[in-house]
């Protein structure tokens, strides 16, 4: 078997969020699907229900999950990500604490796993006080599950990743 490199692993299936107001959701969607081919069923449907539009690049058969920041939180991530060079493009890449609470608030078991690894490899990096907000102000939309997993986490690194 062979081992992709992070780039192949990129092309396969990469996530992007595009700033939105909830009334440009629809034309926004009608407009991505000019370029690539829907996967789900009812697409628009969808990405005004769930701010995602599952969508796949043909020529290289990369999936991608485009989602619509109207919230304050992907606005917030948005405007603090850093430029990193990928295949000799420089594109706006989340920091590490915004990819926690986009992995916290997906909580998919490998995406629970992967904010674990995350906490654990930039422990000593982490801006705890933004983390810490972001996550608290999930409370709001009846999401208490993102503070009480970052406060686990921080707290307990290893006791979490082992659940």
């Amino acid at each position: 078997m062979t081992r992709l490199t992070q780039l192949e692993k990129a092309l396969i299936r990469f996530d992007a969020t595009i700033l939105l107001n909830v009334d440009e959701i629809r034309p926004a969607g009608e407009a991505v699907l000019k370029y690539f081919r829907p996967r789900h069923k009812d697409p628009i449907g969808f990405f005004e229900r769930y701010f995602v539009l599952p969508v796949l690049y043909e020529p290289t058969n990369t999936r991608i999950d485009i989602g619509a920041g109207v919230g304050g939180f992907e606005r917030s991530a948005i405007l603090r990500a850093v430029k990193k060079n990928v295949a000799g493009i420089k594109v706006p890449v989340a920091r590490v604490e915004d990819l926690i609470i986009y992995k916290l608030v997906a909580r998919r078991p490998h995406d629970l796993l992967d904010a674990g690894h995350l906490v654990k490899k930039y422990r000593s990096k982490l801006d705890t006080a933004y983390l810490k907000k972001q996550a608290k102000a999930f409370r709001e939309i009846e999401r208490s599950d993102v503070s009480e997993m970052v406060t686990a986490m921080l707290g307990k690194t290893r006791r979490f990743l082992k659940k």
